[in-house]
């Protein structure tokens, strides 16, 4: 989550890759392809040579490989608010594994009459406008529990709806979770979903020039004081597939050349791959990694809203992406994307870069 700041020294932009997988030698072939449960979000395939060896997952091995774009946890807003239509999910709910009926999920709790509507307005509110890193003591944490407790029902009832098909069905005797934290089962890849940071090239992926390039400014930090103010206009280049060109082809490279190889060497190093040939098998090594073909890219100008508390689960993402989330500002205080050590833990903290050239990996989906 993002507490609010009403008028920091500069803007953030930012944009995060979900992922999940790993990568391999050489690139086999790419294509576009629209994704059946969101056929709005158009995810570019590539299918890689693995060098004899493939991930083993305990999802769908069809669904082994996924790499996607949108920016997640949590976030606390400044003057204005998201709608209660925008994302807003959770810090992720408690879980516990019983025997017998299902559980059912806890209630929402109800924003008292007389308080503010909104997340950030609320946070904001509270700490007295102050830009800086807010402390999650017991009075700010009041305050945060009509809005948390809403992002954590709405997590329980996706997670619920994934652990269905796996016998997780609300008939006595079945297996039911409720109560721990941020249940392992059918989640691919915990080795890598350890939240961790990253250094790239920022010279070689250049994300920020381009995509200044692209919006016709010369400093990302500054757009604030670009004098058109109204941000879909200013932004207009990005709808548009040609005048964006530059930016798109960036990501791409960004992407296959850097993301995709760096969860390979993280698989590699924590001994996630098996070698199909071991195991007698006729299935094929090749590995497919798919990602959101152009990424979700979120403006946040000193004032303005940012998204609430969510986790992406909860809209519809896959439990099998893995976020890459990539500051194209410095981020600090209140303009930081703000994410747990684990799901479920809610122990927020912000993900700070003061430079270029830093990101981070973290579990966005749950």
């Amino acid at each position: 989550m993002t507490p609010p700041r009403m008028t920091p020294p500069s803007g953030i932009l930012t944009e995060e890759v979900h992922s999940s997988g790993a990568f391999v030698c050489e690139r086999k072939n790419r294509k576009i392809f629209q994704n059946e449960r969101h056929p709005k979000n158009n995810l570019a395939e590539q299918t890689v040579e693995s060098c004899d060896s493939s991930i083993s997952s305990k999802g769908n091995p069809k669904q082994s490989g996924s790499f996607r774009r949108t920016k997640t946890s949590m976030s606390l807003a400044a003057a204005r608010e998201t709608p209660e239509s925008e994302p807003s999910s959770s810090s992720d709910s408690l879980y516990s594994v019983s025997s017998g009926p299902r559980t059912p999920p806890p209630k929402e709790e109800k924003i008292p009459q007389g308080k503010e509507k909104w997340f950030g307005t609320s946070v904001r509110n509270h700490t007295q406008n102050d830009p800086g890193t807010p402390v999650f003591d017991p009075q700010l944490r009041k305050v945060m529990e009509p809005h948390i407790s809403k992002a954590r029902r709405r997590r329980e009832i996706s997670s619920s709806h994934m652990n269905s098909p796996r016998g997780n069905i609300p008939v006595d005797g079945r297996t039911s979770f409720n109560n721990m934290i941020a249940p392992p089962f059918g989640v691919p890849y915990p080795a890598l979903r350890k939240e961790r940071p990253f250094l790239f090239d920022e010279f070689g992926y250049p994300l920020h020039n381009d995509l200044a390039q692209v919006l016709g400014v010369s400093d990302l930090s500054q757009l604030h004081l670009h004098p058109t103010q109204d941000k879909r206009t200013l932004l207009n280049p990005l709808l548009d597939p040609e005048a964006r060109q530059p930016f798109h082809r960036s990501y791409d490279h960004f992407v296959t050349s850097f993301c995709i190889p760096l969860l390979h060497s993280l698989a590699m190093e924590q001994d996630i791959f098996h070698f199909n040939s071991m195991l007698n098998s006729n299935l094929s090594d090749a590995i497919t990694y798919r990602y959101q073909a152009f990424p979700c890219i979120r403006v946040v100008r000193p004032g303005e809203f940012s998204i609430g508390p969510h986790c992406d689960m909860a809209y519809g993402h896959s439990v099998h992406n893995i976020n890459f989330h990539i500051p194209l500002t410095p981020t600090f205080g209140t303009n930081s994307l703000f994410t747990e050590s684990h799901p479920g833990k809610e122990d927020w903290h912000p993900l700070t870069t003061k430079s270029l050239g830093l990101g981070y990996i973290f579990d966005g989906a749950r």
